[in-house]
């Protein structure tokens, strides 16, 4: 028997160097939250790179560039902040580029990380397969193609999570 696998999805899992500092740079640049559908955020589709990641991020975006054999840009980022109770329904970010998360705020002990919905079904019942990556903790990126669709569950702690997330496209 031969076994082909068609279809994949890779999920890139990078460990942010000089975290700390980093974290403070973009937290510090966290204002102007407003209450929007289920979550506090300063995202503004028109805003492009809000937070400065291409900036801040170089050295990680640059290890993403290399895995994916294209030069990419940051084309919008911001912050979201859930409050105990506040979550991020169900969406995408687009047909095409890539997306990232990278936890800010984040206790494994209490929140719980994004939730990844299968573009497949499972094939044996037609059910939604849901995922969940094993990587989440503060200071690590996740990036996933922009398509995936993904939420967040309501937080039941009272301790704020907080989200970076930004898109990037190849130009």
């Amino acid at each position: 028997m031969n076994v082909d696998n068609l279809f994949s999805l890779t999920l890139l899992s990078i460990k942010v160097d000089n975290w700390e500092e980093k974290k403070k740079n973009i937290l510090d640049r966290s204002n102007d939250f407003e209450w929007v559908e289920s979550i506090n955020t300063n995202y503004d589709p028109y805003g492009g790179d809000l937070m400065d990641v291409q900036n801040i991020f170089a050295n990680e975006i640059k290890q993403i560039e290399e895995t994916v054999e294209k030069e990419l840009k940051v084309s919008g980022s911001w912050v979201e902040k859930a409050e105990k109770g506040m979550y991020h329904r169900l969406h995408n970010h687009g047909q095409v580029g890539l997306s990232a998360i990278c936890y800010m705020e984040f206790d494994n002990t209490e929140h719980k990380p994004v939730v990844f919905v299968s573009p497949w079904k499972d094939v044996f019942n037609g059910n939604i397969v849901l995922a969940e990556s094993s990587e989440i903790k503060e200071g690590t990126i996740l990036v996933f193609p922009s398509f995936l669709e993904h939420f967040t569950d309501p937080n039941q702690s009272d301790k704020v999570r907080t989200s970076l997330s930004f898109n990037l496209r190849s130009f």
